[in-house]
């Protein structure tokens, strides 16, 4: 099948799309009717769009490597060495993730949400289920009576 070209109203709509990330900006200033939203889901549009994505990451430099690279060194930077969890800044370090999560969305870098399917029909899957939650909450009740511990001590 031979690639679809745009049209010439098309690829402004495209390039305004690229600019504002806004359907309706893009629609107007390509002179579509902004309430219409047949444009973006078309198969040569959405091409067009990963394309110029690509090139316009790569001209600037934030592909994913790019992002990756920064993220890892924000962690790096956030965790230290990683020996003591409770002297990381999270309010720092959640800035910075997720102006990362941004840009991923931006360019089209996000993965699909995960979840978990579970049949949770049989009573022995409720049983190791309730167990695992039952030595979780143990450990953070464990975890939080140290911390008590010291914090009398150092006081």
């Amino acid at each position: 099948m031979a690639k679809q070209r745009l049209t010439a109203q098309e690829k402004l709509f495209c390039d305004n799309y690229l600019v504002t990330t806004d359907v309706r900006k893009a629609s107007t200033a390509a002179g579509y009717n902004p309430s219409n939203y047949t444009i973006l889901p078309k198969f040569h549009v959405k091409e067009y769009l990963k394309e110029r994505r690509t090139q316009l990451n790569n001209a600037i430099g934030l592909d994913f490597w790019w992002k990756t690279k920064r993220l890892t060194t924000i962690v790096e930077s956030v965790m230290g060495n990683g020996d003591d969890p409770s002297k990381v800044d999270l309010q720092y370090a959640n800035l910075a993730i997720n102006a990362i999560v941004e840009l991923n969305k931006m360019q089209g870098h996000h993965a699909p949400d995960k979840s978990i399917v579970m049949n949770l029909e049989h009573d022995e899957q409720l049983k190791v289920i309730n167990q695992m939650t039952m030595e979780l909450v143990k450990k953070k009740e464990e975890e939080m009576q140290r911390m008590d511990k010291q914090d009398s001590a150092n006081d």
